[in-house]
């Protein structure tokens, strides 16, 4: 199909993807190679934490305070500098998903910041490898309060919104997210579908075509910023898809979905659905229920709540991994 000038969605770069291209490199017209390298660049660029964040001050959009290092010992200077502040700090692998390729750290006193900042960066594996992100905490009302928000770019500056989510941090007894009816819980919601599309049109104008999804978090002020941009699918356009076809396409006025991703279970997945049967969607006469999205595999599993509030949701995901942990 490469060959054929099919441009695929690209998700993001792999051995396989390169050497692919590469065979196809004779071929000629405006869908072939120089395209496709076009397109693989961007990619790599806005996701990395430097490229997305050059991108973001040539565009004039608002992000948090920070640099990108090109070695973990100049980044853990500059972080200690920030902690003796009395300023927390978000350190960051330049390249990786999800947050075990980052640490979040607050001032904690008189104490020194060296070792603390050194023992985190330790920690990411990928922070050692590669340049490292450097960001000032956002905090809103002494949480963070982070978000994300989806959406398709057609690589001419059109962007369609899809979604938007609450990320949780273990605040309702789990790591995930919660999307669709009242997930925001009013918490600036308008400013943040804004900033996504204003920012996922700006992406598309560059030439990207594809899902992106943008992170964010809300300052003092109640009003968003930037964190990162994730130019591929996550665990959460899972949980959408899902939504929209259980529910139709208005599922965001109809439902809300809390995701649990990779929690630990050590149960096979029969063992999974027994302890969950009366809860397992569709939940008789209720129209709500939890999925097991992803089956145990290394003693990990994924989960989904439907509920029509974002209480019932929360409260469902909670009682299934209460009897998951029995």
């Amino acid at each position: 199909e490469l060959k054929k000038g099919a441009i695929p969605a690209c998700w993001g770069i792999s051995r396989q993807w390169g050497e692919l291209l590469a065979e196809a490199g004779g071929d000629p017209g405006s869908n072939g190679p120089d395209s496709w390298e076009r397109e693989l660049f961007l990619t790599e660029w806005l996701g990395a934490k430097s490229g997305f964040r050059q991108f973001a001050a040539q565009n004039a959009l608002p992000m948090t305070e920070g640099r990108v290092f090109s070695t973990p010992g100049a980044a853990a200077r500059w972080a200690e500098g920030l902690l003796s502040c009395g300023k927390g700090v978000v350190v960051k692998a330049d390249r990786g998903a999800g947050g075990r390729c980052q640490a979040i750290l607050r001032p904690e006193g008189g104490k020194k910041a060296q070792g603390r900042v050194w023992r985190a960066i330790s920690g990411i594996e990928e922070a050692l490898e590669g340049a490292v992100a450097v960001e000032e905490l956002v905090e809103n009302g002494g949480s963070i309060n982070s978000f994300s928000c989806q959406g398709e770019a057609d690589g001419a500056g059109g962007f369609r919104l899809l979604f938007a989510a609450r990320h949780l941090a273990g605040e309702e007894g789990f790591e995930g997210a919660l999307l669709g009816q009242g997930s925001l819980g009013g918490l600036s919601a308008r400013q943040i579908a804004e900033l996504g599309s204003r920012t996922g049109k700006k992406v598309s104008a560059m030439g990207y075509a594809g899902v992106c999804g943008f992170d964010m978090a809300l300052g003092e002020d109640n009003r968003p910023v930037l964190l990162e941009m994730n130019p591929r699918r996550t665990t959460t356009t899972h949980a959408a898809v899902l939504a929209a076809r259980l529910f139709g396409p208005e599922w965001k006025s109809r439902v809300c979905v809390a995701a649990a991703h990779g929690f630990g279970c050590a149960e096979s997945y029969p063992d999974l659905r027994y302890k969950l049967s009366n809860l397992l969607f569709p939940v008789e006469g209720r129209g709500e229920g939890v999925v097991v999205a992803a089956p145990p595999t290394g003693d990990k599993a994924s989960l989904l709540a439907f509920g029509k509030s974002a209480r019932g949701a929360l409260a469902l995901m909670r009682e299934a991994l209460k009897r998951i942990g029995e």
